[in-house]
């Protein structure tokens, strides 16, 4: 398959709108899983910045890993992992499974925590990142050409092939939209 994408001959994007409506789902699944390790928590922005979201805003990813690092959707056995969500500018749903808390709610008053979360919503979006905020340019260009691509592997298993996809931080294979959809006004 990755020859047919390096190739031109298929493209293979992020629908925006189709992964907006598998968010509910997403995170229907996913709330056993993180109610088996810990309460997520409900973060209160009190600095003086707004969350921000984009068109992809649930993020998680391992455990404590800088930015650079970051390998989306891969935790691996669900064991060590951050999940962020902000739901407005002052909230956001979040949970790490290394921290226990029994709290449901938090007041963050760190501007670096409140940056850090940004940072990974520009770093998922796949291409529009939502903000009130007037410098917002600054912290999306640092992201616009990166966004979670997929990555495959092949393996020859017997007679058969097995293909592996998992993702990455890169840029987009494709820019342009593969996709239209009618809004009603």
């Amino acid at each position: 398959m990755q020859d047919l994408m390096n190739a031109g001959i298929i493209q293979i994007n992020i629908d925006p709108h189709t992964a907006l409506l598998s968010m509910p789902n997403i995170i229907k699944g996913m709330l056993p899983v993180m109610s088996r390790y810990n309460v997520p928590v409900f973060i209160h922005n009190e600095t003086a910045v707004d969350f921000i979201s984009s068109d992809n805003p649930v993020c998680y990813f391992k455990s404590g890993t800088p930015i650079s690092k970051i390998v989306p959707y891969n935790v691996g056995n669900f064991d060590d992992f951050e999940l962020v969500f902000p739901i407005t500018p002052r909230i956001a749903l979040y949970l790490d499974t290394r921290k226990q808390t029994d709290a449901l709610h938090r007041e963050v008053r760190s501007r670096q925590t409140i940056d850090r979360i940004n940072e990974v919503v520009s770093l998922f979006a796949d291409r529009y990142i939502f903000s009130r905020r007037g410098d917002i340019e600054t912290l999306a260009s640092n992201y616009f050409d990166k966004g979670p691509v997929p990555d495959f592997e092949r393996s020859i298993v017997g007679n058969g092939l097995v293909q592996r996809i998992s993702y990455k931080i890169g840029q987009p294979s494709a820019l342009s939209n593969a996709w239209e959809y009618p809004f009603r006004r």
